[in-house]
């Protein structure tokens, strides 16, 4: 074996940083779910909750600048500048009593944040995030 090879040389260096972080190079598994779908080893965190129904979604906007033609937004919050906590409309980004009401009827333990583009539209995200 040549060690001067860069192929080998750095085939080296692979198989010895997988040994230094061998619990990040599980093999991957793909496992049938019960509801009726399919995964990659264990399920985050967030999705777990999620399953369970204890997820608040806070859809913070239908703006986007793209049209994606598998957009599966509904007319109502596509290209609108809406805020939902799950399916519950707010009048704006500063109606977080409403926002916490939902997210305690829900008895959520986390939150997501979707719609068009959050990020389009940030300030209604900024002041979300400020409570």
């Amino acid at each position: 074996m040549n060690d001067n090879n860069p192929k080998i040389k750095r085939e080296n260096q692979l198989i010895k940083i997988r040994k230094q972080h061998q619990d990040y190079y599980q093999p991957i598994e793909m496992i049938k779910t019960k509801y009726f779908s399919w995964k990659l080893n264990n399920l985050a965190a967030g999705c777990n909750q999620c399953i369970l129904g204890r997820k608040l979604v806070v859809f913070v906007t239908g703006i986007c600048p793209k049209d994606c033609f598998y957009c599966p937004l509904s007319e109502q919050k596509k290209n609108n500048d809406v805020i939902f906590a799950n399916e519950r409309p707010l009048r704006d980004e500063d109606d977080i009593d409403a926002l916490i009401d939902e997210a305690a009827l829900s008895k959520s333990w986390g939150a997501g944040f979707t719609g068009g583009d959050p990020l389009a539209e940030s300030t209604g995200l900024a002041n979300i995030l400020r409570y």
